[in-house]
């Protein structure tokens, strides 16, 4: 969930949206390939509410399969679990795309004409 990445703003501003929902059931944490005070200044702007991370300078998108090959990573959710003997495991991942089931405004465009079909986000209107 990165600054550069107009996708990804629009999957964060959701989350936050709902953010205090999803707090009551488990903790929530945005991971950003943005270095930290680029990312802090960034989630300011937008007033998010989310813990964040920075990956930048670490393998931690690729050891989650989020980056699997050069190139941008692929934004998602991931869900870890903690074992009774205190390991963690990946209990289930899907990945964000245009159109997927985490954000609710794809389900509103689907209702518009044809001709409204290639909307993209912007951080400004």
């Amino acid at each position: 969930m990165g600054k550069g990445c107009n996708y990804c703003t629009l999957w964060a501003d959701e989350i936050n949206g709902i953010f205090h929902h999803m707090e009551s059931i488990a903790p929530v944490v945005l991971a950003s390939p943005d270095e930290p005070s680029v990312m802090a200044e960034f989630a300011k702007s937008r007033n998010w509410k989310f813990h964040l991370i920075s990956t930048a300078g670490s393998e931690f998108k690729q050891s989650l399969d989020f980056e699997t090959k050069p190139g941008p990573p692929q934004p998602g959710v991931l869900i870890l679990k903690m074992k009774d003997d205190g390991t963690i495991y990946q209990y289930t991942k899907a990945n964000f795309d245009p159109g997927d089931d985490f954000c609710g405004i794809w389900s509103f465009l689907d209702l518009l004409p044809e001709e409204e079909a290639d909307w993209h986000p912007k951080k400004k209107y």
